[in-house]
């Protein structure tokens, strides 16, 4: 009898654990609105009252009703400014405050926009077609100006665009194109063998740039190199012919193959990659539409999006990283044809008098051997791993800001990581996954 009472208590105080790791959810929709019409704009959806709200229109709140864009083809934050692009009559560029989307600049007839990023504190590039161009954005004096380029390397526009390692990256066709942002000049131009690149993302960790594209109709990744611009070898992504929106988050590169979520995990790679994920929402043309998929690069949540036939409110849903579990799912009131997402997910810790969800981080997980914990506050810490009846099975202590722990001897399943703090009485719990 008392053994059954020890585990159901120890029942009770993983549900507990798992009760109080919720996860604040922060999803910013971009709408493209109706074509012809001035509804395209930007809303927020959190769920920090309790239950998924949405805010907005922003850009319409903070300039006035009827301001909103006719195809709001584009969005970007940096820093404490954004910029909205919109590729129908007019097309405008507009640098605004961030987060009120107050307009603070408006650009017009420069070519028909089709992307901008950010590159870095105080700039950001958007690309253009009819008639080509390539342009950077200062936002410290917010002045748009064409790329320096003597050697005629811009060659087309580009949908597919990345900054990283001090420098910014346009896709064109086969090829990269590299340009200083220092000096708004084009540095080199070099070619992949992915064929068409349809892709391209950044790994800050590795300072690797990543590109999708395909070998003999074969889906299929390329690395590059950014310190010096040397390419690997291509990765075929044997079983999969269609994939496209290449997305990092949490050391993986996801992409979707139809309506199936792929992952491909850069520290321990597996092929061929498995869908991890097949989405709910409805297969058809408005499904993730535009850039309606996004990760969250810190946790490896993501969104998935539906435009819902630009006739009703977006639907979405987002996805846990870890456990591959729908978190939620609804539809953003009044966004018109969902084309882009930005989410941010953090946990909530055991540590009610001074959370620290964001105190620790750890990865890969899921994990198969070694896991990885950094301390961005701490050197004297410990780490605890429970399985699902709080069952304490291994307890290290740090030496230092960074540590590890072997997971390779248990078996598949979900674990529970506790971080302490040894000079603090906050504690963070958090779910890992292990696979094998």
């Amino acid at each position: 009898m008392k053994k059954k009472l020890l585990v159901l208590v120890a029942l009770l105080g993983v549900q507990f654990l798992f009760a109080q790791e919720t996860k604040k959810i922060e999803l910013l929709a971009v709408a493209e609105g109706n074509f012809g019409g001035t509804n395209g704009d930007v809303f927020t959806v959190s769920n920090t009252s309790g239950e998924m709200v949405t805010v907005g229109p922003f850009y319409q709140n903070a300039n006035g009703v009827g301001t909103g864009f006719n195809v709001l083809q584009d969005f970007e934050i940096v820093g404490d400014k954004a910029i909205l692009v919109s590729n129908a009559a007019g097309f405008r560029v507009v640098i605004a405050e961030y987060p009120s989307l107050t307009a603070i600049e408006t650009f017009t007839s420069m070519g028909s926009p089709a992307a901008v990023v950010g590159a870095g504190a105080g700039f950001a590039y958007v690309s253009f077609s009819n008639p080509t161009s390539l342009r950077q954005i200062d936002l410290t004096n917010n002045t748009i100006t064409h790329v320096i380029d003597t050697e005629n390397l811009v060659s087309g526009s580009s949908k597919f665009m990345a900054y990283g390692n001090g420098y910014f990256y346009a896709a064109m066709g086969t090829s990269i194109l590299k340009v200083d942002p220092a000096n708004n000049t084009t540095i080199s131009k070099f070619p992949l063998n992915i064929g068409s690149i349809t892709g391209l993302q950044f790994d800050t960790a590795t300072q690797s740039l990543w590109a999708l594209g395909k070998v003999s109709g074969v889906s299929a990744l390329q690395e590059v190199n950014t310190q010096d611009d040397s390419v690997e070898e291509a990765i075929i992504l044997t079983g999969v012919t269609n994939a496209s929106q290449l997305r990092f988050g949490n050391h993986k590169l996801y992409f979707l193959s139809g309506i199936n979520v792929h992952a491909y995990d850069i520290e321990n790679p597996d092929l061929p990659t498995s869908a991890i994920y097949t989405s709910t929402l409805p297969n058809t043309y408005f499904f993730a539409y535009g850039k309606a998929f996004q990760v969250d690069p810190v946790s490896g949540d993501f969104v998935i999006g539906n435009a819902s036939g630009f006739t009703g409110n977006s639907a979405y849903e987002i996805i846990d990283g870890t456990t591959y579990e729908q978190l939620v799912s609804g539809t953003v009131t009044g966004c018109i044809g969902v084309n882009e997402f930005v989410l941010k997910t953090t946990e909530s810790s055991l540590g009610v008098t001074n959370p620290t969800a964001d105190r620790f981080t750890f990865y890969p997980n899921p994990a198969s051997d070694i896991v990885n914990f950094h301390s961005n506050n701490d050197s004297n810490y410990s780490v605890t791993l429970y399985n699902q009846l709080g069952v304490a099975l291994k307890t290290i202590k740090s030496n230092g800001v960074d540590s590890t722990i072997s997971v390779s001897d248990l078996p598949a399943g979900i674990y529970f990581v506790q971080l302490q703090a040894v000079n603090s009485t906050a504690t963070t719990v958090k779910k890992i996954v292990v696979s094998h």
